[in-house]
């Protein structure tokens, strides 16, 4: 089955990094060790998310029942490359799957086979650097500029993170969303999962403030604001993110992550 240039990307960016044989794609710059394993487990406490909440997690003096949303693992090769992806969701519906990357000089091929049977194949044709060719890159190897359909996006990068994520529609160049990264400058940010899109911000987020202007420019745009808190293991690596959430009801949400080195 044929997919799209835009679903693949969005498939892509979720479940893959990239590194080609003959070009020079980023290593996993933040990782603590040769990474063999990494694994992202998503809970929330929303019933639509996680069927099946039976962990009691205590947030800001709250005691919140929380289960399994979702949970993602990379396997990497001997270069840090991701070579296999396993994804799971736990909601109202079970959904997940595996992928395979197959690399070449000039291009990255994903297949992917789901629970259901289905089957698919997205090719990445790549430029010189080694990344997705679609995107424009600055020297340092950030995505600075990318169109997806009507909408172009552009990036702001200072001291090695990205801090302005800002979408305009291409038709009339009015603005559809900003996103605003603040960092723990004391810490390096998780792994890079996604290489094949450029460099990953250095350090690790600790708020995200999102706006939306999709309502149109008469009106003011809606703001969510995500807050993150770490705990960390014995060898300094984040092992929980807590992310809370929301305007009215705060929301809460929790991600477990685990590594693996290579021998």
């Amino acid at each position: 089955m044929k997919v799209s240039t835009r679903m693949a990307v969005v498939l892509a960016s979720l479940l893959i990094g990239l590194d080609a044989c003959t070009h020079q794609v980023p290593v996993q710059e933040n990782a603590p060790c040769s990474l063999l394993n990494f694994r992202i487990v998503n809970k929330s406490a929303d019933p639509n998310l996680a069927r099946i909440r039976d962990e009691t997690v205590e947030i800001d003096g709250q005691s919140i029942k929380m289960g399994e949303s979702s949970k993602i693992d990379y396997t990497f090769d001997a270069k840090n490359r991701p070579i296999e992806t396993v994804f799971s969701t736990r909601g109202y519906s079970d959904y997940g799957g595996s992928s395979t990357l197959v690399y070449s000089p000039d291009t990255l091929t994903v297949k992917t086979t789901y629970l259901s049977g289905a089957m698919n194949e997205a090719l990445f044709p790549l430029n010189e650097q080694g990344f997705v060719a679609d995107v424009t890159y600055n020297a340092d190897g950030f995505a600075i500029d990318e169109k997806n359909g009507p909408y172009r996006t552009t990036y702001t990068i200072e001291n090695g993170n990205i801090i302005r994520k800002e979408t305009r529609d291409t038709t009339d160049q009015s603005l559809f969303g900003v996103v605003v990264f603040e960092y723990d400058l004391s810490n390096v940010n998780l792994p890079n999962v996604a290489p094949f899109k450029g460099r990953n911000s250095r350090n690790l987020p600790i708020r995200e403030t999102y706006k939306n202007y999709s309502q149109g420019k008469n009106n003011p745009p809606s703001i969510t604001v995500y807050e993150y808190t770490y705990t960390f293991d014995r060898s300094g690596r984040p092992s929980r993110r807590f992310s809370k959430f929301g305007a009215g009801p705060v929301q809460y949400e929790v991600v477990e992550y685990g590594y693996t080195c290579r021998p």
